[in-house]
Order: structure tokens, then C-alpha cells, then sequence
């Protein structure tokens, strides 16, 4: 058995016991096998809140919009505009969700017939957020109102100056506040510190495109109130909140399930020629999963603002005209075959560095590079941080001053310690949540830096152990359709509610094949003869390539199954993520 055993990617495989009458009213209530309750348990789902899990809809978990601070005094501050025919700019962040959010601010506007002007501001020239050059020159071209969205909640001094030149300033946001907030008109953000507990968790798991969302509930209540003829209908808006939420990776929970599922099935009909266009180019078929959203149009979306121009995203979401939208697709496409060349070049350098300066002792990895691209240190920071199972900031270096992102491991909030960074002058800017951050450094504090954050996280990281969650144990024969199909009631899977991960045991690697960019194809096979083909994606150089190429080893396999249709033909997938010797 694997219990007890640490896998070669050094984690524990774990099989939370569950209670097992409620899994008998689970399955009595909803008419479920016994094998889809127990993993909903699993999930912490409780018995009376499987209804909102199995059948999420919108109108049963989206609360009152007024309920968020400020929301109200945002919505009255927009009614006013266009009322006064004001001049509006929507000013966002250059990722996925800031590119969700600005294009549904922008959509509903277009819908009843107001212009809006787009600044996203460039990722390696401005940096995340506000900036006050941004401000004078958004006033200069006569703006009276800014909508800020996935940015804002920090930006104190740009704010400032916003005032001092009289632009009106709302900001849709969802990222750490502190102790005191920017002047603004309205700040909606459930984070915010004075937000009222008994509503906070109602919204706290939104990203931006999900506040966006709120936003525009809430004004499309009053322009309803106000017998206003033109009225949008928002559902139609779910599948850019569905593709933001899940690229911002938020738990899919109470309402984010709901928009996730709907958005889903909204993109199926491909009403937004913009992400019709890019589903195209990404091989994305008609029933697109959350595992689509998160894999293949939120990377080509991101490539805009990493290596291209930081709007096209937003542009291509936004636009109605099917020409404009296949040549942002296409361009896209081509920034994110770039970045995908920038970032292996950069990974083998930084591996090169934390293994010969042994960073990987330290509690929180920090590595840096000189002429590192600023626009893939976050990618890069993710893959560090997976192959070693700690929090890691990539740092690239122009000359004096470095930009910064860092990803971190459950149980380590890294938010927190960038404000304090900063507050202490050791970062020149910082923030983020609890397992993303940014940042802006001078080289000199480097190794301030990193004893600031050993000294922080030294204890937390001691005691973190990676652990593996395990669903149940199959056999290979029961690898197949009836199996992949049925998981589909559990779908959409992503963070807060994991992809079902199954074990194989005492299985070895019959026949093994290198496909692609490091990937395998395995031929499985138990002590019966039975087999079973599985695939194992980016294993080259990694603990289980030496493993799975060993055709006498003989393991347990940890992995997920997949429903697909090729050709026409339906087809159960398994796909390895871990191995322990058996």
C-alpha cells in the first residue's frame, strides 16, 4: 500500500475517511453512486449544501451587490456620468482578469450605447497599477471618470494625484488592503478591512471579473428601477467572468461555481466573437472544461501583456468585428509561442543558480537574473515552486532596480509580507494575496530581502508537507467510460474543488514512449496482463522519468481520469501525476 510512503515527487498520498451516513444521505437525496459522494465529502461539501454544488446557479448564490461597501455610491458616481454625458475610461490590470473585468465594464457600456475609452498600462515600462503619469495623461485626453479594475486597492499616490486634478476614480478590485484606503469615489473590494463579517464571505472569493460582475448587477437593478428601455442581459456576460475567475485561480465555491458552470455553457454557443476566435487558434472544441479555460486561453490571453501589447487582450474580448478578432487571435497565439521559448531558457537558467548556490535550503526561494524578461517570471515562479514544493520569487534585474513575482504553497501567506517589506524599505512596492505576489526592488536590498522572508516564513515552511489528496483505488479495467463520464457531474473542477485523483497499484511501465515537449506515453500494465495507455506530461529531467523508463519497476500510480471524444469516439484518459515505488 502507499500510505506512509513518500512518492518520488516527495508527497504524501492521503484518503481523508469520511462520514459515512452522510454519505448515505448524499446518495439517497441526489441519487448518486456511492464513489461521486464520497469524493464530494471529500470536498467538504456538506449534505445541504450539495444542491448549490450539483446544481449551481446564479440566482440561488449571488447575493445583494449593496451589500459590498461603496458599491451604491459606484453605481449612483456611473448613473451621474452618463447622465452628465461624461467622458469614462476603463483602466485595468495586463492579466486575465484584468482583461475579463475591463472587457465586461466595456460590453455593458457598448450595449447601451456609451464609448468608453481602455488603459492597461504596460507591464515592464509601468508595472501593476496606478501610476501617476498614467492619471495626468488620462486627464489630458479628457476624461472625467476611471474605472479601475484588478488594481487600485494600493495605489496611493497615483490616486492622490487623481484627485488633485480633479479624475473621479472608482475602483472594482479584489486584492489585500491595508489599514487605510486611496481617495477614490468608491473602493468595492470585499477585502476591504472595514467590510461587514456576516457579508464578507458571501463575496471574498470573487476575482475582479466577479466584482465586475457585481457591479453591474447592481447598476443594471437601478437602470431597471429607473425604467431605463435599454437593459443587458448579464448572463451573457458569464462566460469572460467564468474565463477570469478560473486564470485568476479562485476557489470554485458557492458563487464562482455557479459563474464557472454558466460560463461554460455560454461559451459552448461562442456569442463573444473574440474568445470564438481564440478557441480556434488554441484547438479548443466546442465543450470547453475550466482545465481549457485555465491551459490554453488564459496562457494566450496573458502572452498580450508578457511579451506583446499589454490591451490586446482586453481588445480581442471586447470586439464585435470577426476580422479584428481572428488577427488578435493570432497574435496571441504567436506572443505565447514566445513566451513559451523565453521561459525555458529562464527556468534552466535559475535551476542552474538554486542548485549550485543551494537556495533550495532556504524556507522561500528567491532567485534573480540579470535581462531576465519581467513578463514570465510569474510562469516561472509557478514551475520552481511545484518542482521544489516551497514559495519562490523569481526576481529579473534591469540595471539597479528588479521587478518581482512570487508564488507560494497552502499555509504560507505571502501577502501580508510584502506590505510589511515595503513599509520596513526594503521593497519598493508590494503586494498580492496569499499565494501571488508582485514586487519592485533595488538590488541592494536583495539580501535584505531574503532574510526578512527567512526569518518570516522559517517556522511555516518547516512544518509544510506537501500532501497529495487520493479519491479512491482502481483498477485499471475500471479506467473507462463508465467512469469518466460519471465524473462529469462533479465538473467544474479547479482550485477548491481539485480533479478526482485515483490510485493504481502495483502496476509497472509495460512500454514507454517520449511524445511532444517532454512528455511520455505509458503502457501500464497489472500482475493480471490487464493494460492500460496513460499519459504523463513534462516528466523530462524530473524524479519520474528515471521511473517510468525502468520497464521492471513495478508502482503505484497517482492520476486523473478524463472523458474525451476523438474522432467521434468516446475515450477515458489517465493522466500520471505521481509515482511510489511499491
Amino acid at each position: 500500500m502507499f500510505h506512509h510512503k513518500f512518492s518520488v515527487l516527495g508527497r504524501q498520498w492521503k484518503q481523508e475517511p469520511i462520514n459515512e451516513r452522510d454519505a448515505l444521505m448524499l446518495q439517497q437525496k441526489h441519487t448518486l453512486p456511492s464513489l461521486l459522494s464520497e469524493i464530494i465529502l471529500r470536498r467538504k461539501i456538506q449534505v445541504e449544501e450539495a444542491t448549490d454544488y450539483l446544481e449551481p446557479t446564479i440566482k440561488r448564490t449571488l447575493k445583494n451587490p449593496s451589500l459590498l461597501k461603496d458599491m451604491d455610491k459606484a453605481v449612483d458616481r456611473v448613473l451621474k456620468a452618463i447622465k452628465a454625458r461624461e467622458k469614462i475610461l476603463v483602466y485595468a490590470d495586463y492579466d486575465v482578469d484584468g482583461a475579463t473585468s475591463s472587457a465586461l465594464i466595456r460590453k455593458y457600456f457598448k450595449e447601451i450605447g456609451i464609448d468608453t475609452g481602455l488603459y492597461i498600462p504596460d507591464r515592464i515600462e509601468e508595472g501593476y497599477g496606478a501610476n501617476s503619469e498614467a492619471m495626468q495623461s488620462i486627464k489630458d485626453q479628457k476624461y472625467d471618470l476611471v474605472i479601475m479594475c484588478d488594481c487600485g486597492t494600493t495605489s496611493f499616490e497615483p490616486l492622490e494625484h487623481a484627485k488633485k486634478i480633479r479624475l473621479d476614480v472608482i475602483i472594482l478590485d479584489h486584492h489585500t488592503t491595508e489599514t487605510t484606503l486611496p481617495e477614490c469615489v468608491a473602493l468595492v473590494n470585499p477585502h476591504r478591512l472595514d467590510q461587514d463579517a456576516s457579508t464578507k464571505s458571501d463575496f471574498s472569493l470573487l476575482c475582479a471579473a466577479g466584482v465586475a460582475f457585481c457591479f453591474l448587477a447592481a447598476l443594471n437593478r437601478t437602470r431597471k428601477q429607473q425604467n431605463h428601455e435599454v437593459i443587458p442581459n448579464l448572463i451573457n456576460y458569464l462566460d469572460l467572468v467564468a474565463l477570469g475567475t478560473v486564470c485568476d485561480v479562485m476557489p470554485l465555491k458557492g458563487i464562482n461555481r455557479a459563474i464557472v458552470a454558466q460560463g461554460l455553457k455560454l461559451m459552448q454557443g461562442q456569442k463573444n466573437i473574440g474568445l470564438s476566435a481564440l478557441m480556434k487558434i488554441s484547438g479548443v472544441n466546442d465543450k470547453p472544461s475550466s482545465y481549457h479555460l485555465g491551459f490554453f486561453l488564459g496562457p494566450r490571453i496573458n502572452a498580450g501583456g508578457r511579451v506583446g501589447k499589454a490591451d490586446m487582450g482586453s481588445k480581442l474580448l471586447t470586439t464585435d468585428n470577426p476580422l479584428t478578432a481572428q488577427r488578435l487571435a493570432e497574435q496571441l497565439h504567436h506572443f505565447n509561442e514566445e513566451r513559451k521559448t523565453i521561459e525555458t531558457i529562464m527556468l534552466e537558467q535559475a535551476y542552474l543558480k538554486i542548485d549550485s548556490e543551494k537556495l533550495y535550503n532556504d524556507p522561500v526561494i528567491i532567485v534573480s537574473g540579470n535581462d531576465w524578461h519581467p513578463g514570465v517570471i510569474g510562469i516561472a515562479a509557478s514551475r520552481i515552486k511545484e518542482k521544489y514544493n516551497k514559495p519562490t520569487i523569481v526576481i529579473a534585474f534591469d540595471g539597479v532596480e528588479g521587478k518581482g513575482s512570487g508564488r507560494s504553497v497552502p499555509g504560507v501567506d505571502l501577502g501580508p509580507s510584502m506590505h510589511d517589506a515595503v513599509h520596513k524599505n526594503i521593497l519598493l512596492k508590494g503586494g498580492g494575496h496569499a499565494m501571488a505576489v508582485g514586487l519592485s526592488i533595488n538590488k541592494e536590498k536583495l539580501d535584505d530581502f531574503r532574510a526578512f522572508l527567512i526569518d518570516r516564513f522559517a517556522e511555516d515552511v518547516k512544518t509544510y508537507q506537501p500532501i497529495s489528496k487520493v479519491d479512491g483505488i482502481l483498477s485499471l479495467s475500471g479506467v473507462n467510460i463508465g467512469l469518466a463520464k460519471l465524473l462529469l457531474q462533479l465538473e467544474p473542477f479547479g482550485q477548491g474543488n481539485p480533479t478526482p485523483k485515483f490510485v493504481l497499484e502495483n502496476v509497472r511501465p509495460a512500454f514507454v514512449m517520449p511524445v511532444g515537449d517532454g512528455h511520455f506515453r505509458v503502457t501500464l500494465q497489472d500482475k493480471g496482463g490487464n493494460t492500460l495507455e496513460a499519459m504523463a506530461f513534462r516528466v523530462r529531467g524530473t524524479p519520474l522519468e528515471a521511473i517510468l523508463t525502468n520497464t521492471r519497476n513495478i508502482i503505484h500510480v497517482l492520476g486523473s481520469v478524463k472523458y474525451d471524444v476523438w474522432h467521434n469516439r468516446e475515450k477515458a484518459s489517465f493522466f500520471i501525476d505521481d509515482l511510489i515505488a511499491a
